[in-house]
């Protein structure tokens, strides 16, 4: 029906508004150059240019390139998590080590804590989890300008929305085709509702974050609240929705067909139920999920979408 909205987008992160000066041309090799472009590229493996190609594939159409954005950024942000927490728990094992040691030691003796050195894996773990982190905060400022085309897309569906409303579609016999139910018809219209407002709220705190629209720091909150809210209240519609439609669905007598809807039904229903959560730590409070949790739940109906996109571009 509509582009579902996936992710509540992170309004307080900043990015360098400059660009890298590039060449117009690139500089001439030299003649007798040992290194040639040619053998390099004929040197590279059929698997990994057809895996650049095949991600190229991915990335045209904007809600390919959000869904690689997606994919990418939650599978970073697991990483990173994952790091943090090994690089931390070496850390604080470490100190507890030293402190047993030192409990050990004579009364009269001394004991210069301040020259130990936390243990090299886990200081390379958590200067990893740092990087990725700064890396998960840029894909989030660009998934932010892809997602900010959506409003487009809104308007299409509020138009496709108001003409079947108002006048059914016509078969081959010139016959009016059924009307679809009156709570589906409701929920449609409310979850175009949610996702407008959704689009218009990210969009409002977006550009004042960026100095484009003059609000205040608290009115700009207030319309990245609603933001994450509306997109919450499109996520529990579906949810109730597909709830709805599984119970009213007749039953099949194609076993193979019966069973593929089956399986159709609860990908859906668990890949929604999984921004469910996250849709309320986003959305009320200062959150109550821990990093792990989030980027968990995140990354499940990413990678499903990641998959989807990458058999569809096969």
């Amino acid at each position: 029906m509509t582009e579902t909205a996936v992710e509540a987008p992170a309004f307080e992160a900043q990015v360098p508004l400059s660009e890298p000066v590039i060449a117009d041309a690139p500089p001439t090799p030299k003649q007798n150059a040992p290194f040639q472009l040619t053998a390099a590229l004929a040197a590279t493996p059929s698997s990994v240019d057809a895996f650049i190609h095949h991600l190229h594939r991915c990335l045209k159409t904007r809600g390919g390139t959000d869904t690689v954005l997606l994919f990418s950024a939650y599978a970073a942000r697991l990483t990173g998590a994952i790091l943090s927490i090994i690089g931390r728990t070496a850390v604080h094992q470490n100190a507890r080590k030293l402190v047993e040691l030192a409990f050990q030691l004579p009364p009269s003796a001394s004991i210069n804590l301040g020259s130990a050195s936390a243990p090299p894996l886990a200081t390379l773990a958590i200067a990893l989890s740092k990087r990725l982190e700064a890396f998960v905060g840029m894909l989030g400022e660009w998934r932010t300008m892809n997602r900010l085309w959506g409003i487009m897309a809104m308007w299409l569906a509020a138009k496709d929305l108001l003409l079947r409303l108002r006048k059914p579609a016509a078969s081959e016999t010139d016959e009016k085709a059924p009307k679809s139910s009156k709570f589906n018809t409701t929920v449609e219209v409310l979850q175009v509702a949610s996702l407008t407002a959704y689009h218009i709220g990210e969009a409002t705190a977006w550009f004042s974050g960026k100095g484009v629209f003059k609000i205040s720091a608290e009115t700009r909150g207030r319309f990245s609240t609603v933001s994450v809210r509306a997109w919450g209240a499109y996520v529990f519609m579906e949810l109730g929705r597909l709830l709805v439609e599984r119970q009213r669905r007749t039953v099949s007598d194609d076993v193979k067909a019966e069973k593929e809807y089956k399986d159709t039904w609860f990908t859906n229903f668990t890949h929604t139920a999984a921004w469910a959560p996250l849709t309320i730590h986003w959305g009320y409070g200062d959150g109550f999920l821990p990093e792990i949790a989030v980027a968990m739940l995140a990354t499940y109906p990413s990678a499903a979408l990641m998959k989807d996109l990458w058999r569809s571009t096969a």
